[in-house]
């Protein structure tokens, strides 16, 4: 629990946003087919990514009041595609055979932009003089799509080819 109410907005906002996105990267990865996903919770959350985070943070907004929260069958259906999610997609061994590359790949940007924060974005050089570079290239990591951060290694470590 964060210690403001913004700031528990924003932790059920990431974590709604974070579990749809999974879906859908499970999806184009072959983890996992659409028609696979609990027909229940797609009748109460939607059937498409837009539907389902429309829903649960309209769920939210209505619920949240003095508390943050989802009205509690919003909440069950958020919680079975939660778990859904760990059994189907977290735990399947071929998202697993991917761990180690996405570690590297992490620690790798981590100590690059450590050593050369000043190519950092403005908004994060700002952070790293207020409290430090570690917590700058940490929010500046966290904040990367998956598919940004695995182009930027491309483009910091793979060779390209020379052209004549």
């Amino acid at each position: 629990m964060a210690d403001t109410k913004e700031g528990n907005v924003v932790r059920v906002a990431d974590r709604i946003a974070y579990m749809n996105h999974d879906i859908e990267d499970a999806i184009r990865a072959g983890i996992l087919q659409k028609e696979e996903l609990p027909k229940d919770v797609l009748e109460v959350l939607g059937d498409t990514k837009t539907k389902r985070i429309t829903c649960l943070v309209g769920a939210v907004v209505e619920h949240g009041s003095e508390t943050i929260g989802m009205a509690p069958e919003i909440q069950a259906m958020h919680d079975k595609l939660h778990a859904f999610l760990f059994e189907r997609v977290y735990y399947n061994p071929i998202a697993k055979q991917e761990e180690n590359k996405a570690k590297l790949l992490l620690e790798t940007l981590y100590t690059y932009f450590i050593s050369h924060a000043s190519l950092m974005p403005p908004e994060y050089l700002a952070i790293a003089e207020k409290e430090d570079v570690h917590r700058a290239v940490c929010d500046y990591i966290s904040g990367m799509s998956d598919g940004y951060a695995v182009d930027l290694y491309q483009e910091l470590f793979i060779p390209k080819s020379w052209k004549s």
